[in-house]
């Protein structure tokens, strides 16, 4: 019989061959360790009656509804795996009641507060890299893994490798195309890679993280991440009036409940348009 810990970790290696992002399986990983050091038995001979007390300890101790719902993911998770491997013949987490997550409303930068930080990039890359973090809406692992290749000029796209290893597209405007060929052109090394470093080499996901904080601070805005540019291109379409199921296709969101989020973006431009009606003279 293989040991908790040989099964997590063929549970993570099949993840990783489905495409699995290093942060879900860390954070799964992480999640499962932690039920099993409370839950000390066989993971195979493991009951609904062990997994419900676990998450009513969590509750009782007020985590989040959030956190609840990561952990009550890795061990439903783990379980499917195991019964598609057929390690066990039942699934203990059928039972399990998913916490009701509370509607967060995402936040975003003004297009005006975008240009003041990428204004206060420190050389003409970071610059770039704004740009096209705010023009595309891609996430950050998407443009980390860019090589020059990806971008198609001629029809104002780029290919990355999105969710699940799967490739897709995402659209540029001419500003952000004109920046990259501009950029190109600096460029003397050989290198594939989208953006490099002084080395020449693969610029880190570490590295462009920090560049938008520290940016962002020297502005006096607080907490920039490269996700909020993601945000905010979904916000400004929503106040623009686009319709959100072009949101949906433009941010690749698989459900389109995930992108009903900027919904509330529209409704306030469609009061202040029936207003605008009542007003005039």
């Amino acid at each position: 019989m293989e040991s908790n810990n040989k099964l997590i970790k063929n549970c993570m290696s099949a993840l990783k061959l489905k495409g699995s992002s290093t942060n879900t399986l860390r954070g799964y990983e992480r999640d499962l360790q932690a039920f099993f050091k409370v839950v000390d038995k066989d993971a195979i001979k493991i009951t609904f009656k062990d997994i419900n007390p676990y998450f009513l300890n969590l509750m009782e101790e007020n985590k989040a509804p959030r956190t609840l719902a990561r952990h009550m993911a890795a061990i439903r998770c783990f379980y499917k795996y195991l019964l598609r491997n057929e390690y066990i013949k039942v699934d203990p987490t059928v039972k399990l009641d998913s916490p009701k997550l509370p509607k967060r409303l995402p936040e975003y930068l003004t297009d005006e507060q975008i240009r003041q930080i990428i204004d206060a990039a420190n050389c003409y890359r970071d610059k770039v890299i704004m740009m096209v973090l705010y023009t595309t809406g891609a996430r950050l692992n998407e443009i980390f893994q860019l090589n020059r290749i990806d971008i198609d000029f001629k029809n104002k796209k780029v290919a990355v490798i999105g969710k699940g290893n799967k490739q897709d597209f995402v659209y540029l405007n001419n500003e952000a195309l004109e920046m990259l060929q501009k950029y190109f052109d600096e460029r003397t090394d050989t290198n594939p890679a989208l953006f490099v470093n002084n080395k020449n080499e693969r610029l880190g996901k570490r590295y462009i993280q920090k560049m938008v904080k520290e940016c962002g601070e020297k502005v006096g805005i607080t907490g920039v991440h490269p996700h909020l540019y993601r945000h905010s291109l979904a916000s400004r379409m929503a106040m623009d009036g686009i319709q959100i199921q072009t949101i949906q296709e433009i941010l690749r969101h698989s459900s389109i409940s995930t992108t009903q989020l900027y919904a509330h973006l529209n409704n306030e431009k469609v009061r202040g348009d029936y207003d605008k009606v009542f007003e005039k003279k």
